[in-house]
């Protein structure tokens, strides 16, 4: 089948926008279910309608929102299998159970949210409430599910030896990489009804007593959270490193800590702890004459997220799942062998002529192929192979296929 390509932007620019923009509801999606339940639960404990209408204001828009997000859902997974077919048939497979739990809890998210937001005094108040509770409670399993096939994609861990679902299931980062993505939903959610109650407050003509006190409540959880958010990511940091440092480079961590997403998480941390400052103003100041730097805070660790988001792909360059297929989508979890071992077809079989030029014919990405007999010898080049530059995937069939690799290498750049 030819390949597919969108003209002017490429296809990693369409799928990043669509990817952008279904995080953005996604991850209110998660808050602003929890936060609503929450808000409603506080409200009814308290018997203050302002919090009862907040959660009603909030699922409302939640309703409207979750059938956006099922359709950017299925967008994402509509260009995945047409941009990327063979990393797409690896991925649903491996992660095959994982997609289809989280399917599930998905549409009882969609079935909950529609049923939580259409029953407000039309059911008691206790059955209302366990609406919300399943709800929230489908959001973060939603969450967990989909997060694991992230997680797995960039630790595969032991699935590389069994190919096993349960081992995809289970990576060495499963946890600490949730952990580190439900708090920013909680947190995300709370700064966005912070921004909004923020500015009704202060534009309205009506309502000041109702805006005051939910802004307040929000700008609260808002506060607490984002001294949570630092400690989640130092966590998921420290986990990656502990699980992937002892890897081939480029591995995950090596990707993060000094190769191309350095920058990024340079700036992601630079503007959390500009928004950790600004929140420590917020605390010290009080409430009403502080909430201004806290909605700083809110921009600040807005933008860290986008950066944050960024260095996690990087961390996966230059593989689309971590040790088990680089960007031109071939498979390396196993090498076929055959009783006499053909040089050439492992250089046509691996894609090399994707990147690099050989005698006039191949790609313009990686260094032309020439005289390489001039500055290595077989062995140094097998070295090579095994541990390129950062940018280029390591070569990871058998030693015999190393071998010939590299004396095809060294040969046929002779001409």
């Amino acid at each position: 089948m030819e390949r597919i390509d969108f003209p002017l932007t490429g296809n990693s620019i369409i799928m990043a926008v669509v990817i952008l923009i279904h995080v953005f509801f996604a991850f209110f999606a998660v808050g602003g279910s929890i936060l609503a339940v929450v808000s409603e639960w506080v409200g009814r404990r308290k018997n203050n309608d302002h919090y009862v209408d907040l959660a009603r204001r909030v699922t409302k828009f939640l309703s409207d929102m979750m059938k956006i997000n099922g359709v950017l859902g299925v967008a994402i997974v509509v260009l995945t299998l047409g941009l990327w077919g063979t990393f797409a048939r690896l991925l649903y497979s491996a992660t095959f159970w994982l997609f289809l739990t989280e399917g599930i809890f998905f549409l009882v998210l969609m079935i909950f949210s529609i049923l939580y937001n259409r029953t407000w005094d039309k059911v008691p108040p206790g059955r209302h409430l366990f609406y919300g509770i399943v709800t929230g409670f489908s959001a973060l399993l939603t969450a967990f599910f989909i997060n694991a096939v992230w997680a797995f994609m960039m630790t595969p861990g032991e699935w590389l030896v069994s190919q096993n679902r349960w081992d995809a299931f289970c990576t060495p980062i499963l946890w600490e990489s949730f952990l580190h993505m439900i708090i920013p939903c909680v947190l995300n959610g709370a700064f966005f009804i912070f921004i909004w109650t923020y500015w009704k407050s202060r534009t309205a003509d009506h309502d000041h007593e109702y805006y005051d006190q939910t802004n307040r409540f929000m700008g609260r959880i808002a506060g607490v959270f984002v001294f949570l958010q630092p400690l989640s990511g130092l966590s998921f940091l420290f986990k990656v490193k502990s699980a992937t440092q002892n890897l081939p480079t480029p591995n995950p961590w090596q990707q993060i800590w000094s190769g191309v997403g350095q920058t990024y998480l340079h700036m992601m941390m630079t503007l959390a702890g500009l928004g950790l400052i600004f929140a420590i103003l917020y605390w010290i100041l009080g409430h009403k004459k502080g909430r201004k730097f806290l909605l700083v805070t809110a921009l600040l660790f807005f933008t860290a997220y986008a950066m944050g988001g960024f260095t996690r792909e990087k961390a996966r360059k230059p593989y689309l799942i971590w040790g088990a297929m680089p960007m031109n989508q071939k498979v390396i979890l196993k090498s076929e062998t055959t009783d006499e071992i053909s040089g050439k077809a492992i250089y046509d079989d691996w894609e090399c002529g994707a990147c690099h030029t050989m005698n006039g014919v191949g790609g313009n990405i990686g260094p032309e192929l020439i005289s390489l007999h001039e500055s290595y010898t077989v062995e140094e080049m097998m070295a090579f192979l095994v541990e390129p530059p950062e940018d280029m995937p390591p070569f990871e069939g058998s030693e015999e296929e190393l071998k010939a690799l590299s004396e095809y290498l060294l040969e046929a750049s002779k001409e």
